[in-house]
């Protein structure tokens, strides 16, 4: 993926946006998260702490629904347990997860992004 960014602002966004209950998610739990994050952040060319932010902005915040996604298809934990890593609600996990659904279906990008995080959960 070549990508084309204004990365304006971005270090405000990681200062403000540490998620608060990451200590309470169980160590096997937050690795996965981890692993998901780093992978979609390699495969976008950026690191994880740029998917961390509250951004809203492609690619970042798909690159977050996407690990958010895999983590939870990894685990088959509850919604709570990948929010509370990713410092969301339980809600942007559900969305996350319908949004990674249908998007990958129908563009060939997503897939690709998908199949790298889902590749960095299994090896």
């Amino acid at each position: 993926l070549t990508l084309d960014l204004d990365l304006s602002g971005l270090l405000r966004d990681l200062q403000a946006g540490s998620p608060p209950r990451r200590s309470q998610v169980p160590p096997d739990i937050a690795e996965v998260c981890r692993v998901a994050t780093e992978a979609a952040a390699a495969a976008l060319g950026t690191i994880s702490a740029t998917l961390l932010t509250r951004t809203r902005e492609e690619p970042w915040c798909l690159g977050r629904q996407v690990a958010m996604c895999c983590a939870f298809e990894h685990l088959r934990c509850t919604n709570q347990m990948i929010a509370r890593w990713f410092g969301v609600n339980h809600g942007t996990v559900m969305h996350a997860r319908k949004v990674v659904a249908d998007r990958r279906k129908l563009e060939s990008r997503v897939a690709r992004l998908v199949a790298a995080v889902e590749a960095s959960l299994v090896g």
